[in-house]
């Protein structure tokens, strides 16, 4: 289960870049005029999106055999990241690469190089009412798409999810549950309607996804453990709020209860695995 982490404000979005760090003849005899190989072609590099929901980042070094056709016989882990994750993204990119072969003179030869690839994520300030237009034109495409295009619209959609519920955690603006509601289906606003106006509710949208979301289990895994932290966190702060803070204690009650009985629900042997908070 991922750790949910306070305090920020920013929408993360993906970078990634290749840098050839070395190279090696392996075969033939290396006189006369020696020519590197060259990166001619890629595809782009892949961000799981489980590293990017966990803000893991990293560099990974490629070892790469590559033959006389500039094709990539071999690919290993020369130095890792020390994520799975990102090692297991980067040897299927070198599947993607092409290259100019190395060239002793004019002929082609084999050849070993080393490629580094950076795992970045940038961090862009969250503009709210951006936001909202942002998924509403990603759930107006969801419901025009299938196959491949479904399943990309489907990741881009968790991650605005994700990073609306961190922002609003982070703020604590009752007023940011306006956006959750402009966005949320009908059943979704009608389950947490104690919330809107005096809570921020940003866990409400990755309830939304849920609904949303209904081939890809291993993206319905990530929601859910995203939604399960957030509901714990909503409802830790909301039982200190109600010892610590002025306000309707009877209101954040009935919101706590709220939460408790979506998580005997939803998560019933998860959240019996926890020791219940007094």
């Amino acid at each position: 289960m991922r750790t949910w982490r306070r305090g920020e404000s920013f929408l993360l979005r993906a970078m990634g870049g290749a840098i050839a760090a070395s190279f090696v003849i392996l075969w033939g005899c290396a006189t006369g005029r020696v020519q590197p190989p060259a990166l001619i072609g890629r595809g782009e590099l892949d961000y799981p999106l489980q590293a990017k929901l966990a803000q893991i980042q990293g560099d990974v070094i490629l070892a790469l055999d590559i033959d006389e056709q500039g094709r990539v016989e071999h690919a290993a882990i020369a130095k890792s990241s020390g994520f799975p994750v990102l090692d297991d993204a980067a040897l299927r990119y070198a599947q993607s690469l092409r290259f100019r072969p190395a060239r002793v003179g004019r002929r082609a030869v084999r050849a070993h190089t080393e490629l580094l690839l950076k795992f970045r994520l940038s961090q862009e300030k969250f503009d709210p009412d951006r936001w909202v237009d942002e998924v509403l034109g990603l759930q107006s495409d969801l419901r025009k798409a299938s196959g491949e295009r479904k399943r990309e619209v489907l990741e881009r959609l968790l991650e605005a999810y994700v990073a609306f519920a961190r922002y609003a955690q982070s703020q604590r603006n009752p007023s940011l549950s306006q956006k959750a509601s402009a966005v949320v289906s009908p059943s979704v606003r009608e389950r947490w309607r104690s919330f809107w106006g005096v809570h921020p509710a940003g866990f409400t949208v990755l309830d939304d996804y849920l609904e949303r979301c209904d081939d890809a289990p291993d993206l319905r895994s990530l929601a859910e453990d995203q939604l399960f932290d957030a509901l714990l966190e909503a409802q830790r702060q909301l039982r200190l709020d109600s010892l610590t803070r002025a306000g309707d204690r009877r209101q954040r009650e009935q919101m706590i209860a709220a939460i408790q009985s979506y998580l005997d629900t939803r998560f019933p042997s998860l959240h019996h695995q926890l020791d219940p908070v007094k």
